[in-house]
């Protein structure tokens, strides 16, 4: 018997894809018969309950939907955005997300290509994750240049020693309903797939730093 490791990712996430795409089948037939049931019923708490059953099922689709799209291979589309544009739609993710952070650049007028919609879910991952495993206090976010790449940081105050050089690798590390683990892993893709690199390093100072390079154009 194969061993885990040696699953071939690929046959898997087209498995998950095609089971994911079953169910949606599934799922819009289902929609389709409380539709016809629901004009046959007269009383207003027959009514009630198919609207409940209506909410639960959009539910399911929509998270079948999004499993399926978040395992399948990036699909950049890739524009050019000034470096400090895409440092500024970070800030404004943080404050809709209402996390606190001490933020500085030292960017100019450098344009980098990338898919921006990916690349903006990447580090909104970031300051999610720093929330969901931290208090998300004490966060410091930067960009600057250094040689001929544009590089955003998060520093995240993580007193214990850790070990993240395996953060992002796989993916399905949580089996949680709703928190699957995909976080990291789908934000790595994205960075990736944009031409840039990720580091996490933990210092002995107690910080955990995570820095996104992308080469940097004039």
């Amino acid at each position: 018997m194969p061993s885990e490791s040696s699953l071939p990712w690929p046959r898997v996430a087209g498995f998950v894809n095609q089971l994911t795409h079953d169910l949606r089948n599934d799922i819009n037939s289902l929609a389709l018969g409380l539709d016809l049931l629901k004009s046959s019923l007269a009383d207003p708490e027959s009514l009630e309950s198919a609207a409940r059953l209506n909410d639960h099922i959009r539910t399911a689709g929509a998270r079948l939907r999004e499993i399926s799209a978040r395992i399948a291979d990036p699909k950049p589309n890739s524009a050019k955005i000034s470096a400090h544009d895409l440092f500024l739609i970070w800030q404004d993710q943080a404050f809709q997300l209402g996390i606190n952070a001490a933020w500085s650049h030292t960017l100019g007028t450098e344009q980098l290509t990338i898919d921006v919609a990916g690349v903006s879910r990447a580090l909104a991952e970031l300051l999610v994750n720093a929330r969901q495993f931290g208090d998300g206090l004490g966060l410091i976010a930067a960009a600057g240049i250094f040689g001929k790449e544009v590089v955003f940081e998060l520093q995240e105050p993580k007193p214990n020693p850790l070990d993240p050089t395996e953060w992002g690798v796989a993916p399905f590390q949580s089996t949680q309903r709703a928190h699957y683990g995909l976080g990291l892993w789908e934000s790595d893709r994205l960075v990736r797939a944009s031409g840039g690199e990720i580091k996490r390093q933990w210092l002995a100072t107690g910080k955990l730093v995570t820095k996104f390079k992308f080469p940097s154009e004039p």
